[in-house]
């Protein structure tokens, strides 16, 4: 199902990209093999076994001597729009670099749609009922019309597919999470011979959860919320990966591509370094957490030790610990035995909660009643377990710590 499935679930690094580094990062394959080596959390799963033997190895099918793609591509609407590829600059400095990944955000084919789910979406009213943001000027979920090689045009996903949704006054915002897109559902519409168990699966998705890992879509994770990614200190859900310096974001932004495109091809360095610079900066449009709000003092008594100021974020917690379904921390894909205790700076805003998207909103991450059988969740009728951090508070403060959540 990686083919239906799109989430830079990554997570990013403070700082400018040193001339010393970007170019290292962009010519010196040792620089960058050895960055890949340190940013992997363990070696011990697909992930890092995958990146172990194909990025900057020795191996004949070393991803370095794929082809560089660079498709001349256009928004979805109008229909009309000339098809250009990214303008790659000439220089690493600073600007250059934000304006280009600001520009891939949302103009680079991140993953293509197969022609049914393509066929599927070209349905009137298709895109809005599967989730798909639209904004004033008419353009659609992010989606692309990309040119392939054997000279048609087809269907592609960008970033902002995934990482763009309207903030409570309606306002497009990058890198939010769209906690509407339902992937799973457009996939099991978009295939008559799906086999049933695989159908119930994606189905079981619901929106804001995509599976970017197996084939077959069973460990769906909420969509991130990358505007605080510049403050965690691992990416991936479940810490596979150190978020030790841009070049490791970069990698993690190349490597997603080439695989979200079957190996054939990969992207511009350059591009992957935009989006690692850009994807940096999008802190910049949260608000500082109120410190003196009155449910800081209980936040500081009852979060504070996992998400610890001033990143509001943390290290990696052990699955047990947090109580959550373990299957991602312990899967062989990307599992790590643990998970990333996330940035909460815009937390107020996110819609799907916990790693798997199975709290909607902090209402109901607050709620006591979520850990009985019979909770009526946006998913199901179910018990949510785990994360029961500040369940026992009192009503009162239990109000005072959502207030100061939902002002970060």
């Amino acid at each position: 199902m990686r083919r239906l499935a799109l989430c830079l679930a990554a997570a990013s690094c403070g700082g400018d990209p040193g001339a010393t580094e970007a170019q290292r990062y962009l010519t010196d394959p040792a620089f960058r093999r050895a960055e890949l080596v340190a940013s992997l959390t363990t070696a011990d799963n697909d992930y890092a076994r995958l990146r172990l033997a194909r990025y900057d190895s020795a191996d004949a099918r070393d991803w370095s001597l794929r082809p560089v793609w660079n498709p001349p591509a256009a928004p979805l609407v109008p229909a009309n729009a000339p098809l250009r590829a990214l303008e790659l600059p000439g220089s690493t400095d600073r600007a250059s670099l934000l304006s280009l990944g600001e520009a891939a955000f949302s103009r680079y084919p991140a993953m293509l749609a197969s022609t049914t789910v393509e066929a599927t979406l070209r349905a009137p009213g298709a895109a809005a009922r599967y989730g798909f943001w639209t904004s004033p000027d008419g353009q659609v979920g992010g989606l692309l019309r990309v040119a392939l090689a054997d000279g048609t045009v087809g269907l592609a996903y960008s970033c902002a597919t995934c990482h763009r949704a309207p903030d409570a006054e309606g306002n497009a915002v990058a890198g939010l999470a769209n906690g509407a897109l339902d992937l799973g559902a457009l996939g099991a519409d978009s295939n008559p011979t799906i086999p049933p168990a695989e159908e119930a699966r994606l189905r079981r998705w619901g929106p804001g959860r995509v599976d970017v890992t197996t084939d077959d879509g069973r460990e769906p994770v909420a969509i991130p919320d990358l505007r605080a990614v510049r403050e965690q200190s691992h990416l991936q859900r479940s810490g596979a990966v150190r978020r030790r310096s841009l070049s490791a974001l970069a990698i993690r932004i190349e490597t997603l591509l080439i695989t979200s495109h079957h190996e054939a091809v990969r992207p511009p360095r350059e591009v992957a370094l935009g989006l690692a610079l850009y994807l940096d900066s999008l802190a910049d449009s949260l608000p500082a957490p109120h410190v003196d709000h009155p449910g800081a003092a209980v936040f500081a008594a009852r979060c504070g030790r996992c998400h610890a100021p001033p990143t509001w974020g943390g290290g990696l917690v052990a699955a047990d610990e947090v109580g959550t379904d373990p299957a991602l921390a312990r899967s062989p894909t990307r599992g790590t035995g643990s998970y990333r205790v996330p940035s909460l700076r815009g937390v107020g805003a996110r819609r799907w909660l916990l790693h798997d998207g199975s709290v909607e909103g902090l209402d109901a991450l607050l709620d006591p009643a979520r850990l009985r059988d019979d909770y009526p969740g946006t998913r199901g009728v179910a018990a949510i377990p785990g994360h029961v951090f500040g369940l026992d508070l009192p009503a009162s403060e239990r109000s005072a710590l959502r207030a100061f959540l939902s002002a970060m």
